[in-house]
């Protein structure tokens, strides 16, 4: 590669990027789209709930296709265009609250949610945006990051369907990655491990001290060191397809 084709794929220093992030309202999310804003980037926070001062769009990574793609096309007019994306929603829906149980509808309730918001509603939002985010070869590329999860290298008994989601989002982040590099939109996965957020506060002590004994720093990570290591990530150059972790030494 010359130096004219580094020059072109290399960040502009201190500009302000038009960004969205799925799943803004609480959480890595929230924490993702704080630190975007107060670096001077605009933000478009795409969730459930409003955010006060905020500019939201209401979405849900269980809906179909079509009203994802609508969603995008708002965000794209409210930032005259979508230079990040940034898919940290998800949930954790743990399946203990199934098991043991007769009704197997409950059971499949927790499947279905699970998959359907941590790997179909991640992949739909590429489909949606990343025509939007096509950039010239002589543009500097656009960027999709996928918040992703250290889980399935060891997943608990009661994480089946969590682990297998956030496995097959990875896969799926690196395939489409090959296809929308050609496009100038670069794709690649920031898998975290065990985070303090709202997702993660039900975990008993018991459960929490077995976790933490195998983190080598003996703490889970806070919302701020995951936007920090996201910030980096959507800025890191030759990264296209791949995954970077902050894990605290898991």
């Amino acid at each position: 590669m010359g130096s004219d084709a580094r020059m072109a794929t290399r960040p502009r220093a201190e500009a302000p990027r038009r960004a969205v992030v799925v799943g803004g309202s609480s959480g890595i999310g929230a924490a993702i789209a704080d630190r975007l804003e107060a670096d001077g980037h605009a933000v478009v926070r795409m969730q459930r709930t409003h955010v006060e001062n905020s500019r939201c769009v209401p979405f849900d990574l269980r809906w179909d296709l079509d009203l994802i793609r609508r969603a995008f096309d708002l965000a794209e007019i409210m930032l005259s265009g979508i230079d990040w994306l940034v898919l940290a929603g998800g949930t954790a829906a743990y399946q203990h609250a199934a098991h043991g149980q007769k009704d197997i509808g409950r059971w499949q309730e927790v499947a279905e949610e699970t998959i359907q918001t941590n790997l179909l509603g991640p992949v739909y939002c590429v489909e949606a945006a990343a025509p939007i985010m096509r950039r010239e070869p002589d543009e500097e590329p656009s960027r999709i990051l996928a918040i992703g999860s250290t889980i399935p290298r060891q997943p608990p008994a009661d994480l089946a369907f969590y682990a297998a989601s956030k496995s097959g989002a990875e896969t799926a982040m690196r395939a489409l990655a090959r296809r929308w590099v050609k496009r100038g939109v670069w794709i690649s996965t920031l898998a975290t491990g065990w985070v303090r957020t709202p997702m993660t506060k039900d975990i008993v002590e018991e459960k929490a001290a077995k976790i933490l004994r195998a983190v080598a720093l003996h703490r889970m990570a806070e919302v701020e060191e995951v936007a920090e290591a996201a910030c980096l990530a959507l800025r890191m150059p030759y990264c296209v397809g791949d995954t970077l972790t902050i894990s605290g030494g898991l």
